[in-house]
Formats: structure tokens, sequence, C-alpha cells
């Protein structure tokens, strides 16, 4: 199987480590050609349609209730992506450390 032109790139944390996992990139429809503007992603809790406007070099972690990632070309390294998905987890940490916060006070 050639690399596709688009990776979908989540993290899985083993052993205190953290490492770029790609296999929601088995998700995507057309996967060996992605020449659309948009792009349709078949996860297991529903379609997912993004505009290639909308993800084309831009970083946005997408999270559809159970699995977030990000969009990345080739021109993404695996750090950048990994730095994105790793900021994009610790706001959504914090905001759930405020909301408890909040629930305990009451």
């Amino acid at each position: 199987m050639a690399r596709s032109r688009v990776m979908l790139y989540s993290f899985k944390e083993s052993s205190g480590k953290v490492i770029l996992d790609y296999t929601l990139t088995r998700w995507l429809v057309d996967y060996d050609n992605h020449h659309a503007e948009i792009l349709q992603i078949n996860l297991p809790n529903g379609q997912i349609s993004i505009s290639k406007l909308a993800y084309l070099n831009t970083g946005k972690v997408y999270f559809d209730g159970k699995y977030f990632f990000i969009v990345a070309t080739k021109w993404m390294g695996k750090k950048q992506a990994l730095k994105f998905l790793l900021s994009f987890a610790c706001e959504r940490i914090e905001t759930r450390l405020t909301i408890y916060k909040k629930l305990l006070a009451a």
C-alpha cells in the first residue's frame, strides 16, 4: 500500500511515552487519491466531511466526541503535528478540570 497524500494523525500513550498514531488514516474515503475539494472520513461514530480549505496546512485539530485528529499533508512534519495534538489535549484537560473544580465548589 502506497503512502497517502493525506494522513490523519492522532497520538497514543504507552508506558509513559507519547507516540504519533496514523491508524485513523485507514478510514479515509478514497485513500490513494485526494484530488476532491471535500475530504470524507468514515469514522465508527459517523462520517465527517472536511473542506480542503479548512484542513490544508492549517494545523486544526478535529474532534468528533471520541476521536481527535489532525489532517496532515506530506508538507507537515510529524513533530509539528504532534505539537498541535498535544496542545489540543492540554486545552481539553484544562477545560475539564475547570468544570470539575466548579462542580466541587458548588
